[in-house]
C-alpha cells in the first residue's frame, strides 16, 4: 500500500491553463493592419505624385533659406534631374541637381545681364 493511500489521498487533477489570445489581441491585430494599409496607401500616392510632378503644386512655392537667397527659376531637365537658378541680389549660381549628384555652375554678377 502507497503513503497516498493510507492517507486518503484522492489524485490531484491538472489545473487548466488559460487561454492567452483573447478577444482583445485579434481586435488589436485588426487595428494594427488597418494603419499599417492606410499608411501604405498614403506613401504610394505621395510617390506617385512626386513621379508625376503634382507636389509642386500641392505644396506651394519653395522656400530654401531664410536669408536673402531666393529661387528665380526651375527647369527639370529629366524626371530625375532639375536645374536651379538661385539669387542673392548680387550673384546668381546654377545648381544641377540629380538622384547620382549636384554640381554647380560659376556664378555671374546679376547686374551684368548674363544668364548663368
Amino acid at each position: 500500500m502507497s503513503l497516498k493511500d493510507q492517507a486518503g489521498l484522492s489524485p490531484a487533477t491538472a489545473i487548466p491553463y488559460r487561454d492567452e489570445g483573447g478577444p482583445g489581441a485579434q481586435a488589436t491585430m485588426d487595428v494594427f493592419a488597418v494603419v499599417a494599409a492606410l499608411l501604405a496607401a498614403a506613401m504610394a500616392a505621395v510617390f506617385l505624385a512626386k513621379r508625376r510632378g503634382l507636389l509642386p503644386r500641392w505644396m506651394g512655392p519653395r522656400v530654401l533659406a531664410q536669408g536673402t537667397l531666393r529661387l528665380e527659376s526651375s527647369l527639370r531637365l529629366s524626371p530625375r534631374t532639375v536645374a536651379y537658378v538661385l539669387s542673392d541680389g548680387n550673384h546668381r549660381q546654377v545648381v544641377v541637381e540629380s538622384t547620382a549628384n549636384i554640381a554647380c555652375a560659376p556664378g555671374t554678377t546679376a547686374e551684368s545681364g548674363d544668364d548663368a
